[in-house]
């Protein structure tokens, strides 16, 4: 008996625990432990949306309905609401108070830990797969971008998932409220996306489960779940009625739910394929900076990139080799579902498979940015991943798994290895339209000159010669890494598959490696440099030279209600900006679910179709008197000069007011 075996299973279960908790810590430590917190850019953008209506809360005694300071007013359902009924993620919602980001990373991690034990009876299996999921990079990216309520349904899915096994596998009231309790917590975070990609693997696996219990003659315990599953997900809608009820009736005047001219739709398919990944983009999941990271190295076909999506090269193998050994109901449903997903991640670049999608596909057209399917691909394959590793460690050593390992392992390292010998065969490391690019950058150096003079091209061809050099060394460096970390799995499974370790140690082995590989690699974006030392987000919002002023006529005017203004500052968009919303009633703002009828504002009025100058007639319809920028506005008179930031202050002298009958 060895030293893991002679353990309790409790005590299995506390050292598994332990482990989890010191890689939350540990991943996290700078966070943790110095005087800097993790306040993002896009915290900051919804605490500048949320802060009037907070304000109005806290002065009024009751919740506020409407966000007056953004785009111009728009409900509040989808801004700041507070919850109606406590239930149970308002615990997690107090650990977050003082422990965030491990309040609900260690949420992440025991969930996927539970689940890929209770599917294989095997604790270290576990203990891979939740670190496998937990650092895989998108989690740290979307962190440091301020996706909180992403990273929030993504802690609570596997527990989803797990609920779902559970049904099927023990279908009972208990498995119907457990079911309940995970599904409303999941919705509860309040990124619905994350939600359904999530259900439709359950989708997949419900599917799956139907025609092997058909085939195995014994549809009675399935049909059974199903029906607890529906008594959990009827339940799970009365928990999220609220905003939920509230939430679908905006939608459909939002930019989600209504299309152009306010017919029923969804997303247009321009918009909601922005971010698609690239067919080879997709060696990112293999390469971490296959195509330069989250850096001005990268050169995908994205307009910009935060980071990648990398899932590490051993969970890769571990998927594979149990999608090749193993088939059962698990596997073909798992393995289906990270098909189709990756498939949804290319958008665009595979319409074959998305277009039909988008327009049949229940909700399919109501998301963007379908690279987002790869943390579910990453979900699902962190679970093959481990559940491999458990069929691959079972003592005595199954030798039949010997050549496939091999051979797997081997494969995927001589694939990488070619790879790294000839990079340029399989990538240009040249991104698109870049040298038209370049040119432009050349032209406002040197106005008229031509695209084809032979010193543009000299300078655009020496440009682009730099820039593959660089993106080329970060491929190679990583490459070899990736190399290194397989060479070392696989010098584990030899010592394995001789005797030489037992299958718990193998196991520990591995969950070693990829924490080394995945938190090596994560660590990249959890870093001193992009935290702050503010300690709240609504300190972390930036005042200026003209805020002061505009506050100062706000107030002269009588207080909020009375004038609006429209802020260019730097040249930025107005509709990708809402710091200007914290101080005052602006038109601009961030958020992705704008009212249909503001979206058709800002795309056909607001700035002239031919000139692309400002529409003075659109802003006295919305009471602008001042607009913020640096360049001057036809009509308006400058008002103040901010010399610290550079921007104008300009003044609408005969502005309407705030109600108006139309000439």
């Amino acid at each position: 008996m060895t030293w893991w075996q002679r353990q309790t299973d409790r005590r299995q279960h506390v050292i598994a625990a332990i482990v989890l908790i010191l890689v939350s810590f540990g991943f996290f430590a700078p966070i943790h432990f110095t005087s800097l917190n993790l306040i993002p850019g896009d915290t900051v953008q919804w605490i500048s949306m949320a802060n009037a209506m907070i304000s109005y809360e806290q002065a009024a005694g009751e919740p506020a309905l409407w966000s007056p300071n953004t785009f111009g007013g728009m409900p509040g359902f989808m801004v700041y609401y507070p919850d109606a009924i406590p239930q149970v993620d308002g615990i997690f919602g107090v650990l977050r108070s003082f422990m965030w980001p491990s309040s609900h990373f260690l949420l992440l991690l025991f969930g996927m830990y539970l689940l890929t034990w209770y599917l294989t009876s095997n604790k270290i299996s576990g203990l891979f797969s939740a670190v496998a999921f937990g650092l895989t990079t998108y989690i740290p990216v979307l962190l440091i971008a301020g996706h909180n309520t992403k990273f929030v349904a993504l802690a609570w899915a596997p527990w989803l998932l797990l609920a779902f096994l559970y049904t099927l596998r023990q279908p009972s009231l208990k498995a119907a409220l457990f079911f309940a309790l995970a599904l409303a917590m999941n919705l509860r975070a309040d990124h619905i996306q994350i939600t359904y990609f999530v259900v439709f693997v359950t989708g997949i696996w419900w599917i799956v489960e139907a025609i092997y219990s058909n085939k195995n003659g014994n549809p009675q315990t399935f049909w059974r779940a199903t029906g607890w599953l529906a008594v959990g997900g009827a339940l799970a809608l009365l928990m999220i009625a609220q905003p939920y009820l509230s939430n679908y009736e905006y939608k459909s005047f939002s930019i989600r739910g209504a299309s152009s001219g306010g017919a029923p739709g969804g997303l247009l398919w321009e918009y909601a394929m922005g971010w698609s990944q690239g067919v080879g983009e997709l060696f990112t999941l293999l390469v971490a900076n296959a195509f330069g990271g989250g850096t001005e190295y990268y050169w995908g076909p994205k307009i910009f990139t935060a980071g990648p999506h990398y899932l590490g090269a051993i969970p890769i193998v571990l998927s594979l080799l149990l999608l090749i050994r193993k088939r059962n109901a698990t596997t073909w449903a798992l393995g289906l579902s990270a098909v189709l997903m990756l498939l949804f991640s290319l958008g665009e670049n595979f319409p074959l498979v998305n277009r039909p999608m988008f327009d049949y596909f229940p909700l399919f057209n109501a998301f963007r940015v379908p690279e987002t399917w790869l943390i579910a691909v990453a979900l699902v394959g962190s679970i093959l991943a481990g559940y491999g590793l458990a069929e691959l460690t079972k003592m005595p050593s199954p030798q039949d798994w010997k050549r496939p390992a091999f051979l797997t392992f081997g494969v995927v390292t001589g694939v990488l290895v070619i790879m790294l010998l000839a990079p340029d065969a399989g990538l240009d490391f040249e991104r698109p339209n870049e040298r038209a690019r370049i040119f432009q950058q050349v032209q406002v150096q040197n106005p008229g000159i031509s695209e084809a003079d032979p010193r543009v091209q000299e300078v655009i061809g020496s440009e682009i010669n730099r820039r593959k050099i660089e993106r080329k060394a970060l491929f190679v460096t990583d490459g070899q890494r990736s190399v290194l970390f397989l060479f070392l799995g696989m010098l584990v499974l030899f010592l394995f598959f001789r005797g030489n370790i037992p299958g718990w140690l193998t196991g520990f082995a591995f969950v070693v490696l990829i924490l080394l590989d995945l938190g090596g690699v994560g660590r990249r974006y959890i870093r001193e440099d992009v935290l702050t030392a503010s300690e709240k987000p609504s300190s972390a919002v930036p005042r200026t030279g003209f805020d002061d002023f505009i506050l100062g006529k706000i107030e002269d005017a009588g207080g909020s209600g009375h004038l609006r203004v429209l802020s260019l500052e730097s040249d930025r968009d107005p509709a990708s900006n809402a710091r200007p919303s914290y101080y005052y009633e602006s038109l601009g703002g961030y958020h992705g679910a704008k009212l249909r009828v503001y979206q058709d504002f800002l795309d056909n009025l607001l700035f002239e179709p031919t000139s692309g100058a400002l529409n003075p007639n659109a802003l006295s319809m919305m009471n602008v008197k001042y607009v913020v920028g640096r360049r001057a506005v036809p009509g308006y008179e400058i008002a103040f000069q901010d010399d610290v930031s550079g921007n104008t202050v300009f003044e609408n002298p005969e502005v309407l007011p705030r109600a108006f009958f139309v000439s």
